[in-house]
């Protein structure tokens, strides 16, 4: 085994010093906010390395809020929990997704208004997918309360 000169040791150790601030080991995926609670649910993430692209190049976790919701109403409603968090329309909860850019590095999450209603679930939609303090929170509407793709409520 090659010992390393101090100069290359100094050289990998400063490298280290300079990637210490951006290494987190973020996930990408979806979730629901109980502000009753102050408490995330229905989370689905994976490791970026597990990613689908979209038509934008940004890319994030394949599941669908609609799919994850109408699953876990139905196995509710076959148990007779008719009042259940899932038994009502999935764009009335809080809810967002976290994505990677185009490029493949900064991870970032959408989110609707109503965060600016509840921003103490900033700290655990950061903490439940390993992000970074200083993430980026972008708004998009389509996480607004009410808001979809479609508009059904299922």
């Amino acid at each position: 085994m090659k010992k390393l000169s101090e100069e290359e040791s100094n050289n990998l150790i400063d490298t280290m010093k300079d990637n210490f601030d951006i290494q987190y080991n973020g996930k990408v995926g979806i979730f629901w906010y109980d502000p009753k609670n102050d408490e995330l649910f229905g989370v689905n993430k994976i490791e970026p390395s597990s990613l689908v692209s979209n038509a934008g190049g940004q890319k994030t976790i394949s599941t669908l809020h609609r799919a994850v919701w109408q699953k876990n109403k139905q196995r509710d409603k076959g148990k007779g929990k008719l009042n259940s968090v899932w038994s009502g329309d999935h764009t009335q909860i809080p809810r967002g997704r976290i994505w990677q850019d185009e490029s493949g590095g900064q991870l970032y999450v959408t989110i609707g208004n109503w965060i600016e209603t509840y921003p103490q679930a900033k700290e655990l939609i950061i903490d439940e997918f390993d992000l970074p303090q200083d993430v980026e929170f972008r708004y998009d509407i389509h996480w607004d309360l009410g808001h979809g793709f479609s508009g059904d409520i299922i």
